[in-house]
């Protein structure tokens, strides 16, 4: 089995956008909702929370139905 390395001349290749402060604001919401939760009940389910913050990235990068239903579906397969 190979070992993946996270090489710096990769990385920086990989497309962030740039997002105002203001359009980080919900993110930052749903983050300080999921620690507060788990500070609370580490056991508790943020799974909703989660995807709330998944669909914001999805949109974020304009990922397609198509694009999108690939990452979920490699979710369910517990490879993401």
């Amino acid at each position: 089995m190979g070992v993946f390395q996270w090489k710096k001349l990769y990385v920086e290749t990989i497309p962030i956008p740039k997002i105002h402060e203001e359009s980080q604001q919900p993110f930052v919401e749903l983050v300080n909702r999921i620690l507060k939760t788990k500070a609370s009940n580490l056991t508790v389910d943020t799974d909703k929370l989660e995807k709330e913050i998944d669909h914001l990235v999805y949109q974020l990068y304009k990922l397609t139905e198509s694009e999108i239903a690939t990452i979920e579906g490699n979710k369910l397969d517990g490879f993401v």
